[in-house]
């Protein structure tokens, strides 16, 4: 027989057990919804001038520090008002922390549609792009008790920030236009090394003979560079080859080795064209070149040419006119591209590469002004498009 405080104890266990089911059920719901009003409550009575300049879902990112005095202090951007285009902006290079405006608009001699743009860069991001619509990004600071009874935690955007300005992205591209250094080089340098060969056999012999040689004779202050072959027989079983090996050096460091280099192209200017022997090896190809000054050629840069195409193919010199003649480079030659230093490259002719193969009392080669012809619009030019990542360093951005 049960007294009644046994039925009183029963009847409490049955409520806390109740109870207790219901905090698991949902607690924390309940708690969650009973944490948010009371920080809003708090929040109320937060003085005007410490809270929050945005409401919580506006907030970007946050920053927690000491002031000199040891006063502890959450700095903290958050969005504003929509950010109009400054005059003659080109709002699709827009990025978190620069604004470009497209100057001029032209054709180079090829053609190309080319923009001459000014780009401002920011001290920091002061620009976030918000459901399509630009925002301004404003800063301002508070307590950290303050900026947790906020609520604006939760609304970090951090996902959406990585995405946008975190360090190593890329944030605006742009195509610079390199040329090597006339006389009197200071950088870099342009011009050409020739050697001869001779035999008693054969042409191919000679031809052999001359691009194996460890010596030629180089010219690196005309107005015009040539790369060539020729050859041809004496009439009394002598043989002789010349071949013309061109230089073209690009002081690149404006780069910075930062720049993620999207597309090259190496171009010159032809004045002349000989194709005396149109055998399908009569071509002209990039290469690497390693010559032992930046500055001057010497005659043992002859043998300073690699072998290696710096773009996805030769051209055959029979489509080749006067006028620009531009060549793309592909990964290869891009990759060969000196963010910080200088770049070289080099011209040669297909029967070069092959060593022999050219008919007697033939010419096969091409002829282009030198950067030290007068001006820059037929000079060897170095096109290269980049873009840099920002310079914004999170440093001890997202504490909580």
């Amino acid at each position: 027989m049960y007294n009644k405080h046994s039925i009183i104890k029963i009847s409490l266990y049955t409520v806390y057990a109740v109870v207790l089911v219901g905090l698991i059920l949902f607690g924390f719901e309940w708690g969650s919804t009973y944490v948010e009003n009371q920080k809003q409550a708090h929040y109320d009575d937060v003085p005007f001038e410490l809270k929050l300049k945005s409401g919580p879902e506006d907030v970007l990112y946050s920053e927690a520090f000491k002031t000199a005095s040891g006063t502890d202090v959450v700095k903290y951007a958050y969005l504003a008002g929509e950010v109009s285009p400054i005059l003659d902006e080109d709002i699709s290079r827009r990025t978190p922390v620069s604004q470009t405006v497209v100057l001029e608009t032209f054709k180079d001699e090829g053609g190309k549609d080319m923009e001459t743009l000014k780009t401002v860069f920011l001290s920091k991001p002061q620009l976030y792009q918000d459901k399509g619509v630009w925002r301004q990004i404003e800063y301002a600071t508070t307590t950290p008790e303050v900026f947790a009874l906020s609520g604006a935690i939760s609304h970090i955007k951090r996902r959406e920030l990585a995405e946008k300005i975190l360090p190593g992205e890329s944030v605006f591209a742009v195509t610079s236009t390199f040329y090597p250094d006339p006389d009197t080089e200071t950088t870099s340098v342009d011009g050409e090394v020739t050697a001869i060969g001779s035999s008693l056999t054969s042409l191919d012999d000679a031809m052999l003979n001359a691009r194996d040689e460890t010596f030629g004779t180089a010219q690196d202050s005309a107005t015009t560079i040539d790369t060539y072959t020729n050859g041809f027989e004496d009439g009394l079983g002598s043989y002789s080859a010349n071949i013309a090996r061109s230089f073209f050096l690009f002081d690149t460091s404006a780069l910075t080795a930062g720049a993620v280099i999207s597309s090259a192209t190496f171009s010159t200017y032809v004045y002349a064209v000989d194709n005396n022997d149109d055998d399908g090896n009569d071509y002209i190809g990039l290469y690497t070149a390693t010559p032992a000054s930046n500055t001057a050629l010497a005659s043992g840069d002859y043998d300073a040419v690699g072998s290696t195409l710096q773009s996805d193919a030769t051209t055959d010199i029979s489509s080749i006119s006067a006028g620009a003649f531009p060549i793309t480079l592909n990964a290869t030659g891009r990759g060969n591209i000196s963010k910080t230093g200088v770049t070289k490259f080099a011209l040669r002719e297909g029967h070069d590469l092959l060593g022999g193969g050219l008919c007697d009392g033939c010419f096969s080669g091409i002829y282009v002004n030198a950067a030290e012809s007068i001006g820059t619009s037929e000079d060897p030019k170095l096109e290269v498009t980049y873009t840099l990542p920002t310079t914004f360093s999170v440093g001890s951005w997202f504490p909580f």
